[in-house]
């Protein structure tokens, strides 16, 4: 998980570790943070991400956008927008370089290929839930409560196919004037 400079809104990679399983990248930071991003994408060997999933059309989650797509291809955008602000941006530059793209518009669940996202809140406090099936059963599940002015709190958990916790970690992230990276196994 990274957190850009003086944003509370969390890029996060989901770097799965076998071959063949999807790499996912929510959210792409402001347009400066993008810079960070993609070095740190071009460092850790990401040429391609399979899935990128911007949880909001404002410019502090997809900034970074054209900054990523200079270093990875992307398979398949899926941008949940609460309106068409900022899509026509979003569309062109996911567009011009080949990407599928799914929109889900005023929608309060997606679900594509094996995800699950929902989100709740108003235009102030946002909280989104991230899901996916772990290979060979179970479950990862990411929580995003996104409380401006204030803090984020992200919370993973990883579920066995019975449904039993397996693991669990949460952070409280607050505005920092420095970029962050956050480490999780």
């Amino acid at each position: 998980m990274l957190v850009p400079a003086d944003s509370i809104v969390p890029v996060i990679v989901v770097n799965r570790s076998v071959r063949w399983m999807e790499s996912v990248l929510i959210n792409t930071g402001s347009n400066y943070f993008g810079y960070s991003l993609a070095a740190w994408l071009r460092h850790c060997g990401y040429s391609h991400i399979d899935t990128l999933i911007l949880l909001d059309n404002r410019k502090r989650y997809y900034g970074g956008l054209p900054k990523v797509m200079a270093v990875a291809t992307v398979g398949t955008a899926v941008i949940i927008s609460r309106d068409r602000r900022n899509l026509d941006a979003i569309r062109h530059d996911l567009w011009s370089a080949g990407t599928r793209t799914r929109l889900f518009l005023n929608a309060e669940t997606a679900a594509w290929q094996g995800f699950r996202v929902r989100q709740s809140g108003d235009f102030g406090e946002r909280t989104y839930q991230c899901e996916t099936d772990e290979p060979g059963g179970g479950q990862l599940q990411i929580d995003i409560a996104v409380r401006p002015q204030r803090h984020t709190v992200v919370s993973v958990r990883r579920r066995t196919i019975t449904g039993r916790l397996m693991a669990a970690k949460e952070w409280k992230l607050r505005y920092s004037d420095h970029d962050r990276l956050i480490d999780v196994d």
